[in-house]
């Protein structure tokens, strides 16, 4: 049985200078079934969660497509995803991966356009968490006020830290730090995509970020710890994360999620 509850806040914004949301978000069934819409937010309190961002990639309606066809599988999932074993847990979120890169390789083919997006999952069961991302949209913990980033970027930026090519610093400014060498919406003859995956106990008054570039780009790291750390209530820290993104500039679409362990039995 959980000995916690888990309070969680979703947020998503189209920004200040794009003209489409191609972001996308769920927690457990719920998610942003509208893509046309420039905003979108919902809370809950669960004993256990599967919760997304993900964010699309190609322009026009083609990001939409990919992103919603991401969270809206991820949805349709979730209880089987929740209800899988430690044993099988992974294989059966790499199956639904799988699945949701074949439903847009299809969609690929028939508008003869490329199009993607990336994946951060975080699923919660029995005081457990298990993370999954490909891409680079992040998953953060923020546990005793130090923040720890648990995704690994699908980035040739990374691929560049990886080997010691360059720092973390010159990482920052790199030219190649948006190009993706994992997403949603590669074919299988090119290359078979897998999944990042951590696993970590959960501890009360933990606190689970996770979200796409728009935020990342436009808010520090040290900023994000700091907000996480001031902002106790997930809606307020969800809220105060928005805020900070617009204020810096906005320049994409901006997605959050935040996840926080309360000690005490979830009564529903």
């Amino acid at each position: 049985m959980s000995e916690m509850k888990y309070n969680i806040c979703a947020k998503t914004n189209m920004g200040l200078r794009r003209t489409n949301n191609e972001d996308n978000l769920c927690i457990n069934n719920e998610y942003m079934r509208s893509p046309e819409d420039s905003s979108w937010g919902f809370g809950a309190t669960a004993k256990e969660c599967v919760a997304a961002v993900c964010d699309g990639m190609g322009g026009e309606s083609f990001g939409e497509f990919a992103s919603l066809c991401a969270v809206s599988n991820i949805a349709c999932a979730y209880e089987d995803i929740l209800d899988a074993s430690d044993a099988d847990h992974a294989e059966r979120v790499d199956a639904l991966i799988q699945k949701i890169n074949r439903e847009v390789c299809d969609e690929i083919r028939s508008r003869n356009t490329r199009i993607g997006a990336t994946v951060a999952m975080l699923c919660i069961k029995d005081d457990a968490a298990d993370l999954y991302n490909i891409g680079d949209s992040r998953i953060y913990l923020l546990r005793s006020d130090t923040l720890t980033q648990l995704s690994k970027d699908h980035t040739i930026v990374q691929r560049k830290l990886d080997i010691g090519a360059i720092t973390a610093e010159q990482a920052e400014k790199d030219p190649d730090r948006h190009k993706l060498t994992q997403h949603i919406g590669i074919f299988e003859s090119e290359m078979i995509i897998e999944a990042h995956h951590v696993k970590k106990q959960v501890l009360a008054e933990d606190v689970f970020l996770i979200c796409s570039d728009g935020l990342t780009d436009m808010v520090s790291n040290e900023a994000i710890q700091q907000i996480l750390t001031d902002a106790k209530p997930c809606d307020d820290a969800a809220e105060r994360l928005m805020e900070t993104a617009l204020a810096n500039g906005g320049k994409d679409n901006i997605s959050i999620i935040v996840v926080q362990a309360k000690k005490g039995l979830f009564e529903s």
